[in-house]
C-alpha cells in the first residue's frame, strides 16, 4: 500500500461518559469560567446533585486517559406546548482550553444527541 494513500485510524485520547457526583469541582470551575463569574459553590452543589437524579437532565463529560474531566455538556428535556414530546435544550458546554480543536466538543455533542434520542 502506498504510504501517501494509507488511511490511519487514531484511537481517541478521551472517552465520553455520564457526569458523576465526584466531577462537581471540575464542572463548577468550567461553568465559572464559561460565565466569567464565581458562583456560590454550595448552591451549585445542591443544584448539581439534584439534576444528576433528574431523568430529564443529561450531563456528559469527556475524560482523558488518566480519567481527568476535560469537557462538559449539559441539557434538559422539556415538554414544550408546541412540540409532541420532550425537547432537549443544551444549556452549557465547555471544553478545557488545552483540549480545544481536538474534536472533544464534537464528540460530546454526538454522544448527547444519541442519548437524547
Amino acid at each position: 500500500m502506498n504510504e501517501k494513500n494509507a488511511s490511519y485510524t487514531m484511537k481517541p485520547r478521551y472517552k465520553i461518559r455520564a457526569a458523576k457526583a465526584e466531577d462537581i469541582e471540575t464542572i463548577f470551575n468550567f461553568i465559572c469560567k464559561l460565565e466569567d463569574t464565581i458562583f456560590d459553590s454550595q448552591g451549585f452543589a445542591g443544584r448539581y446533585k439534584t439534576n444528576l437524579q433528574n431523568s430529564d437532565v443529561i450531563y456528559l463529560v469527556s475524560v482523558d486517559e488518566e480519567g481527568r474531566v476535560m469537557g462538559f455538556i449539559g441539557c434538559r428535556g422539556m415538554n414544550v406546548l408546541h412540540h409532541e414530546g420532550l425537547v432537549f435544550e443544551i444549556q452549557k458546554m465547555y471544553v478545557a482550553e488545552n483540549w480545544r480543536g481536538q474534536g472533544v466538543g464534537q464528540a460530546l455533542f454526538a454522544a448527547l444527541e444519541k442519548k437524547a434520542i
